[in-house]
């Protein structure tokens, strides 16, 4: 897993790198600034584009006048520099940078007063004002000069991280942030890149190398941690040679109610599709035609003879929950389950019924993977005001009940049972379509069902879902989580070659 870094390791980092390799802050510098130049020169090669770099008077404003000293070498033709210093406290590596920029001849404006702000209209605009690290709110002159850069009609592209935004931690809503078109940060995503109230200062990034010794990177006790597709490709088993269908397991899909009986199929199927070996559906009888119909390799028991404890014993992994229906039946088979001594993952309806009764959260056993999305989350553990809260209550549920939380978004976050958390990076908006919980949760079910640990076998079904829905999206606008389900054993082939 790559591990993402907050601020004090990032600098930490920093500086291990500088000792180990006896160069200084400027060097390190030069090399960031390369590494962006060489990744925005790919994004936008015109090289008669008007570009304005705003600096502000740290070290992310001497990345700024460092990239532009070597975009006028990569033959850049209009470039103007603007420095912005509203309270006279420039650092001495943007002075050393500054004077070294003088040399070049480029224009250099200072910006004094916000009111002598100007941009290219639809050029763009450098955004090198602050780095990483901000944690209070901006002065009211950086207020209003982001309000402008905002405003500006230009493409904006930060260095490292947008100014106003918050590395890790609660994303303030009322602060202000500049909206970039594209991030260029270094060596690593920052943490709160993957939180949905980000979604308005960054509408995509990209990584440059700066080549930070990685293996100290990796020795940092981190909590978030990007799943990578080589990750996933060692968690997966491949088939044996040796094999049948009980090598595999048996999955038992609880779900749907006589006018749900879509997601029982959906969840079915996906467990199919994922590998499982058997796999049978407790669902009203009124859904047996259907499930003949669309799956006739799926089994069937009528959800009314799981009465017990032993009629649960024959199943490998059970998964409860999509289109049950919020009943005293349910809230009864959920009470069941709990006590079934089965690996289990509750979704969807199973999850309301225990926010219903809430005293159940205290019996749910270690190794039981929920999948909340966010109303659900906070139906079960309270109300929350940012991403950021609720991935901090979920730390602690896990670690002291040791199951697993698989909170969905856009980048799915799967906590396990230390509380570390796991950022799925495949998905995309295509997906945003009902059903598509059912078919994670199918996914997921049938990895139990393998015999995954709870922790990998969710991180492996958020990456596999996404995976499939991203190979759909190539020429597609819209996903349907049936056409989903469908792709997902030709992405377990290419992951296991």
């Amino acid at each position: 897993m790559q591990q993402l870094l907050t601020t004090e390791q990032m600098r930490a980092a920093d500086q291990h790198t500088i000792r180990r390799e006896q160069i200084t802050e400027n060097d390190l510098i030069d090399r960031a600034a390369g590494a962006f130049v060489s990744l925005f020169a790919v994004e936008y090669p015109d090289r008669n584009l008007a570009i304005d770099i705003y600096c502000g008077p740290g070290n992310n404003g001497a990345d700024g006048l460092v990239i532009a000293g070597l975009l006028q070498q990569m033959d850049y033709q209009r470039l103007i520099i603007h420095l912005c210093d509203f309270d006279g406290k420039a650092q001495p590596a943007f002075l050393v940078k500054l004077e070294w920029v003088r040399k070049k001849k480029l224009t250099i404006r200072s910006l004094g007063v916000v009111s002598d702000f100007e941009a290219f209209p639809n050029g763009i605009i450098i955004e090198a004002l602050f780095g990483s690290g901000l944690n209070k709110p901006l002065a009211r002159e950086w207020a209003e000069l982001i309000a402008l850069i905002n405003q500006s009609g230009a493409h904006i592209v930060s260095v490292d991280i947008p100014a106003g935004l918050p590395s890790e931690g609660v994303i303030n809503p009322d602060w202000p942030v500049v909206e970039a078109e594209l991030v260029i940060s270094f060596q690593r995503p920052k943490i709160n890149f993957f939180f949905p109230e980000s979604a308005t200062a960054i509408n995509g990034f990209i990584i440059a190398d700066i080549e930070l010794d990685e293996g100290f990177i990796q020795q940092q006790d981190g909590v978030f941690h990007l799943v990578t597709e080589n990750d996933i490709k060692q968690i997966i088993k491949p088939r044996k040679r040796f094999s049948h269908k009980g090598t595999y397991g048996h999955a038992l899909v609880i779900a749907g109610h006589e006018d749900t009986m879509g997601a029982a199929l959906l969840a079915s199927s996906a467990c199919l599709y994922a590998g499982a070996g058997l796999t049978t559906a407790a669902i009203p009888s009124s859904g047996l035609t259907a499930l003949n119909t669309a799956l006739p390799e799926v089994m069937y028991v009528p959800s009314l003879r799981l009465s017990d404890k032993a009629s649960l014993q024959s199943y490998s992994a059970i998964g409860a929950g999509p289109g049950l229906g919020k009943s005293t039946e349910t809230l009864n088979k959920v009470s069941l389950l709990l006590d079934a001594g089965k690996p289990l993952l509750l979704d969807a309806d199973a999850l309301n019924c225990l926010a219903q009764e809430k005293t159940l959260l205290e019996q749910i056993p270690a190794g039981t993977i929920l999948t909340p999305h966010m109303k659900e989350f906070d139906n079960l553990f309270g109300k929350h005001e940012s991403w950021w809260e609720r991935i901090e209550t979920a730390r602690d549920w896990t670690k002291r009940k040791q199951f697993v939380i698989v909170l969905k978004n856009q980048y799915t976050f799967t906590i396990n049972e230390q509380g570390k958390v796991f950022i799925n990076p495949t998905g995309n908006p295509a997906m945003a379509q009902g059903g598509m919980g059912d078919v994670l949760s199918g996914i997921i079910l049938a990895l139990l069902a393998q015999g995954y640990h709870p922790a990998q076998a969710a991180i492996t079904g958020c990456y596999i879902h996404g995976k499939s829905a991203d190979k759909l999206a190539r020429c597609q606008a819209t996903i349907r989580a049936s056409e989903l389900a469908a792709g997902i054993p030709q992405i377990l082939y290419e992951l296991t070659k």
